[in-house]
């Protein structure tokens, strides 16, 4: 589902295991939609709070969208990533990475972007 937060296990023990937190940011960022700030904003708190969490994998594939929910989810990103510095976060552009979706990958750039051949990345002059 867009906009969710799934952890997966990366290890399977009885104590609670090590996860990969994986967000997709799928479609148009625009307030109310599954790409809003406040849904992807929810995801990530949740993944970089998990004291389990061991990496976060933000998944874009998005035409853009409104450069104030860009902004927002890029502030947040920023914000999480001072107050938890240890957990990586990589992003994968699936399919297309535009405009806003630049905008919020390169929150991300201190650690990775990976990207197929083929996705289309373009950014906007702000």
């Amino acid at each position: 589902m867009p906009g969710a937060c799934s952890i997966s296990p990366a290890i399977a023990s009885r104590r609670r295991a090590s996860t990969t937190a994986l967000i997709d940011l799928q479609g148009e960022i625009v307030a109310n939609s599954d790409a809003s700030a406040d849904n992807i904003d929810d995801a990530l708190q949740s993944a970089f709070e998990d004291e389990n969490t061991v990496g976060v994998i933000l998944r874009i594939n998005s035409p853009g969208g409104s450069s104030v929910q860009a902004g927002i989810i890029n502030g947040e990103i920023r914000r999480l990533r001072t107050k938890y510095p240890t957990p990586p976060l990589y992003v994968v552009v699936d399919d297309m990475c535009a405009s806003g979706g630049y905008y919020v990958a390169a929150a991300a750039a201190a650690d990775k972007i990976y990207s197929t051949r083929r996705a289309s990345s373009a950014r906007s002059a702000c």
